[in-house]
């Protein structure tokens, strides 16, 4: 979709995404969005 450039998971349990994005707002709209799609996709976090 464009949104993100790329998301890295860790054996560590952390997810990093990348993104283009300065607002506080929209970023946290962003991880709202992409960990719902992951969820959404029986992924656990």
């Amino acid at each position: 979709m464009g949104i993100v450039e790329k998301i890295e998971y860790s054996d560590l349990d952390y997810k990093k995404i990348y993104h283009d994005y300065k607002d506080k707002d929209g970023i946290k709209c962003l991880t709202d969005f992409i960990i719902c799609q992951i969820k959404s996709n029986g992924h656990h976090l």
